[in-house]
């Protein structure tokens, strides 16, 4: 099993396009394309670690079509860590595993890495 990780997909979120720069032509496109290159990567007995924001906006919101978008997801673990856009119709899918912070032991020495949406400040 291999871990791979993403963030801010922000699946069906048309003004990500404009506010991040993203090229693409649409939600519709955008989301077409991250899940292509999901497939690329992550294969049937990994697991896919979604470092928050995976969907925004009035989707996001839409149970039915929520379900559909996780279906497509490769991968046989599908963990969220959760991001501020990350509201109930999110929470409420099968993944794996739900969590603020994560401590995930991966790299060639299994090294503990630390996942969390939000920066981290001395401060």
């Amino acid at each position: 099993m291999t871990n791979w990780y993403t963030a801010d997909p922000h699946f069906g979120h048309e003004n990500i396009i404009q506010f991040c720069d993203r090229p693409f032509r649409s939600a519709n496109h955008m989301d077409a394309v991250l899940m292509q290159n999901l497939w690329a990567r992550v294969g049937p007995r990994d697991a896919l670690w979604i470092v928050g924001d995976f969907a925004f906006g009035q989707r996001a919101k839409d149970r039915d079509w929520l379900e559909k978008l996780f279906a497509k997801l490769p991968g046989a673990e599908k963990h969220l860590i959760v991001g501020n856009h990350d509201l109930e119709p999110t929470l409420a899918l099968p993944w794996t595993s739900i969590s603020h912070l994560a401590e995930v032991r991966d790299g060639p020495n299994k090294q503990a890495h630390t996942l969390c949406h939000y920066p981290a400040t001395n401060e």
